[in-house]
């Protein structure tokens, strides 16, 4: 179970307080000074942590994007177990001390098919009236 002591202390009525009992133990992992960056980047690896670098800042520090590289299924894991999918809106996300920047593969995720889309739009509007069909043949008997 990974927690934030920083916010218990803060405010120790919390959702996220926690009772200690008999037998428990308490790790306390020391800094790592350390972001690792997996997959999709020119130089995957280990980077020293540098306090106010943001995720793109990291992803040029490995060289950037491949050529098979999913800019978005790009997820950044903190070391509180939290993670956070990369979109338009959060690009510059906020990197912490520990954290993992997995960037996705264009062969891994899958590509939109308008065909399946429309086969899906079309078999749920198909029930949607079917079934209102069949709830005004029982209110008109």
């Amino acid at each position: 179970m990974s927690i934030s002591f920083e916010k218990i202390i803060k405010r120790p009525r919390s959702k996220m307080n926690f009772v200690v009992q008999g037998g428990d133990i308490i790790n306390i992992g020391s800094k790592l000074n350390i972001v690792k960056i997996s997959g999709g980047v020119n130089s995957p690896g280990n980077y020293q942590y540098i306090r106010g670098e943001k995720l793109d800042d990291y992803i040029n520090m490995a060289g950037g994007f491949t050529e098979e590289a999913s800019k978005w299924s790009t997820y950044v894991i903190y070391p509180n177990g939290q993670s956070k999918k990369v979109n338009v809106l959060n690009y510059s996300l906020k990197i912490e001390d520990g954290s993992l920047i997995k960037v996705g593969l264009k062969d891994e995720t899958e590509p939109f098919s308008f065909t399946t889309y429309v086969t899906n739009l079309t078999s749920i509007y198909a029930d949607f009236t079917q079934a209102v069909l069949m709830m005004k043949l029982l209110l008109d008997s």
